[in-house]
Parts: C-alpha cells; structure tokens; sequence
C-alpha cells in the first residue's frame, strides 16, 4: 500500500509519499509515486495501489504523457485531468498481448474475490473439498444479482455480455487454463464469466485498481485544486474508471485542505482529533445500548437520540480540534506545509511499524510543493543514481524542448 498527502491552502500544494511498493509477500522501499505531469507547469500526478495499467508501469505513462503535452499549459487541473484520461484511452499506447494478459489475471483475482467472499460468508466451507465449486457458484449468483441492481460505469454504457466475450476470447481461454484454484465445471463458465461482467459495468473497484491523484494549478487558477482517479481496467476502446469530486481551495470553497490517499487512518486521526475506528466503536456502542434501553420504553426512537449524540460529538471535534487545524494550515508557507505533510507520511510509517500488521508504508519520503508563482520544487527526492556523477541527466532535461523551439 502507500501513504501519500497532499495540504492545500492558497499559497501552495504540498505532497508528500512513501516509497513502500508491495509485491506479493515482498516490500521494497524504492518506489517513486510523485510525478510531474508537466515539466514546465504547476501540476503533479501521484500514484498509488496498482503500480501499473495494462501491464505498463505508471512512470513510463507519465512520462509519455508529459512528452507529448509538452510545454503547452491547460486552463484547469480538471483539463489536465481529462487530457490525461483521453491519452490512457488511446489504442497505440498499448501492446496488445499485454492487455490480453492483464484481462487474464484481472479475471482470475476476480474469481479468487469470490472465493474469498465465499470462505466469509459460508460457513464451514472448505476450499479443498471436492464439492467446493458449489459454494462458490452460489456466491457468483448472489453477488451477480446484487451488481445487476447497482448504478452502471458510464465508459461500459451500451456494453453487451457479447461484446465482452467476442473482445476477450482469448484472455478467458487463457484463463480457463491458468486457474488452479476451485475448478470450475467446463458447463458452468458462464456463471462466472456473467457475474465478471456484471461487475465490470458497475463503479465498484476491488483490490487491483490503481489510483491517481492530480493537484497543483490550471493556467486560469488562482487557487490550486485536486482531483482523485480510480482506475481498474481497459477493454477494447473502454476504460474502467472512476472520477472524484474536484476539491478547490477558496472562492467560496474551504481555505485549507488536507487530501489523504490510501492508507487515510492516520491522516483522519491528526484532522478529527480522534481515530475513526475508535469514533466508529463509540457511536456503535452507543447505539446499542440505546436499542436495549428502547427495547423496554415503549414510543423510544434510539436513531433520534444516536443522531443528536454523533453531531453534538462531530460539532465539538469541528469546533475545538478540526476548524483550529485548519485556520493554522490556512496560514502555513510552503516549507511549513512540506514539513507538515513529511510528518504524516512518517507518522503513518511509524504507526505501521509498530503494529502487528505487514509493514506497507515505509522507505523515504519524497516531498514536493507546487506554487503558481514557482511551479513545482522538489524539498526531498530519492535517486536511484546519484546526482553529482550523472549531470547529463539535468541538462538533457528540457533539452528536447529547447531544440525545438
């Protein structure tokens, strides 16, 4: 997983990420997920979860990307962002076998989804038993009907079960002879490859989605903005995606924001003064001995009394701990804001180090700013190479451009 903020208030954004990237059962500390998607303006790109897209790494297609934007500057961080997803759209940045391998295995972690859910939601079920499939074919129906009732992706409006099977027909033979988990009888694919469907028509991203956080300033923005991107697959010309609400700063939006990505605990904890699990257990307590109580007050409604209790809760937290950070953040400089975002990546490794659970975050923490005035100045960045005995690096930098002009 990753740990990755941005801060925001008028005067600037700072990010700040870990370089903790997950393979398996294996962590490396070396990944670099904060990216300039303009060599020449205010705007950043931030990656996290699914290190790639198709079976391209996240960095080669931001770096193609900000090859062909070049210096041009768009008006807004949402122009970029939709200049971004039309280039993801287009077929020549793709190496077919690639996306035929990539369909492959999100099929297969699909199906192991479901006999995840299954060993949840069924009792004594055995995986190994020679009966397992029916288990799991019970779940593929359920969650089947359940993603038919959801509200479609509009990228896969107008998209038939043929036209998904006549797309992919390789990628599911391949599937068909991958799989080793609970076989699947040769007359019952469809049950499963149905249900895959349902859900790849639905906003509902598993484990495999890759998320991408834009932030900095349009060329007709004052103020900077920042927008999320959820991404989990691409299918002929169509890509499964979902896009986040635009969080601006001033102009009647809020001052100062703190936008978590990811692993978001920690970043909740500093905001509301309280973390959430622990907010959640007491409202959840509360409610319950309310239901018992009610249980023997005849007319007692313990929903009105829970709803009172969590906004006289929620409006102390706003009061005493949330609004003071924020009038704080509103005034904060750049190097104050870095600061400040470093220190919640680090505060998010610390607590996943000293927890039971797989140390997810971690490594050094690059950090940038992205001002309108000074565009985007890296605080702290790890190299893979060092500086001093590669300078070609930084002067063929813009060299492209120059000669071109």
């Amino acid at each position: 997983m990753t740990a990755i903020v941005s801060i925001l208030n008028k005067h600037a954004v700072a990010i700040a990420a870990d370089s903790a990237v997950t393979f398996g059962r294996k962590v490396v500390n070396s990944g670099n997920k904060i990216f300039t998607l303009s060599k020449y303006h205010p705007i950043a790109i931030m990656t996290y979860n699914n290190a790639s897209f198709m079976g391209i790494p996240w960095d080669t297609v931001i770096k193609l990307y900000r090859k062909q934007l070049g210096d041009a500057e768009l008006d807004t961080v949402d122009a970029y962002v939709d200049d971004f997803m039309a280039y993801l759209h287009k077929p020549e940045l793709y190496n077919q076998e690639e996306c035929k391998e990539s369909i492959t295995s999100t099929i297969a972690s699909f199906y192991q989804m479901m006999i995840n859910t299954t060993k949840r939601d069924l009792s004594g079920f055995d995986v190994n038993a020679s009966n397992a499939y029916d288990g799991v074919r019970a779940t593929l129906l359920k969650y089947k009907g359940i993603f038919q009732g959801v509200a479609k992706n509009k990228e896969f409006m107008g998209f038939t079960y043929s036209d998904f099977i006549a797309q992919n027909t390789e990628s599911i033979e391949n599937f068909k002879q991958w799989s080793k988990m609970v076989p699947i009888p040769d007359s019952d694919y469809d049950t499963l490859l149905e249900t895959y469907y349902e859900h790849l028509l639905i906003n509902d991203f598993y484990d495999c989605y890759s998320g991408l956080g834009f932030a900095g300033f349009g060329a007709k923005e004052l103020f900077p903005s920042s927008v999320l991107v959820l991404l989990w697959e691409k299918m002929g010309d169509r890509i499964k995606y979902s896009r986040g609400e635009t969080l601006r700063i001033g102009n009647g939006e809020p001052a100062a924001r703190i936008v978590p990505y990811a692993q978001i605990k920690v970043e909740q904890t500093i905001v509301r003064g309280i973390h959430p699990d622990i907010r959640n257990l007491i409202f959840n307590c509360f409610n319950n001995i309310l239901g018992l109580i009610g249980g023997k007050i005849p007319g007692f409604d313990a929903k009105v009394y829970t709803e009172l209790f969590e906004k006289q809760i929620d409006d102390y937290i706003q009061a005493k701990h949330t609004g003071p950070l924020m009038d704080t953040i509103v005034n904060l400089d750049k190097v104050d804001m870095a600061d400040m975002a470093e220190s919640i990546v680090y505060l998010t490794s610390l607590m996943k180090r000293v927890s039971p659970e797989e140390e997810t975050v971690g490594g050094p923490v690059d950090v940038a700013v992205l001002s309108k005035g000074d565009g985007f100045i890296w605080m702290k960045r790890k190299h893979y190479f060092q500086p001093e005995l590669n300078p070609h690096f930084f002067s063929n930098y813009f060299r492209k451009e120059q000669e071109d002009e």
